[in-house]
């Protein structure tokens, strides 16, 4: 599966929205901008797998990366259950850096969410009726900070605004 800008639109909105709060300062007089999505364009695309790569992502602006699901399953190709991190200074160039394995954590990657150089990923477990796990790795060198147990398949992770 091919990510590009151009066919992702939703996830390049959702990457510019993430961006712009992230690095928002706040202005005594806030101001009103409005901008014409129907400006947007391509700028660059990366490959990153087959079938079931690239659905879900989070956007560290600490480091600059994407970090980016390959729960790839493809006939023909390996079965891929890993977390891809992105160098995204410079968009028009992204280039896949580094691959976090989670199969030793179990089967599939269900969300992501980063802050304050954590990541945050939901994992299912290869019995999908046991319990899954949330595992917390550094942005900077992905080495894991926590793995939690949680219920069965867990879907959603988020981090709330203090952390």
């Amino acid at each position: 599966m091919k990510l590009s800008i151009h066919m992702r639109k939703p996830l390049l909105i959702a990457l510019l929205i993430s961006f712009g709060l992230s690095s928002c300062k706040k202005d005594p007089k806030p101001t009103e901008q409005i901008e014409d999505a129907t400006s947007f364009s391509e700028i660059g695309s990366l490959d990153i797998g087959g079938e079931g790569a690239a659905e879900i992502s989070a956007f560290d602006p600490v480091t600059n990366k994407l970090f980016v699901v390959n729960n790839q399953i493809e006939d023909g190709l390996p079965e891929l259950k890993q977390i891809d991190v992105i160098d995204f200074k410079d968009p028009s160039n992204m280039k896949v850096v580094h691959s976090i394995t989670i199969s030793s954590y179990g089967a599939a990657v269900n969300s992501l969410s980063v802050h304050d150089g954590k990541l945050a990923a939901a994992i299912e477990a290869t019995d999908k009726q046991a319990n899954g796990k949330v595992v917390i790795f550094k942005t900077s060198d992905y080495s894991k900070v926590a793995e939690i147990t949680v219920g069965a398949l867990p879907d959603m992770v988020t981090y709330t605004p203090d952390g």
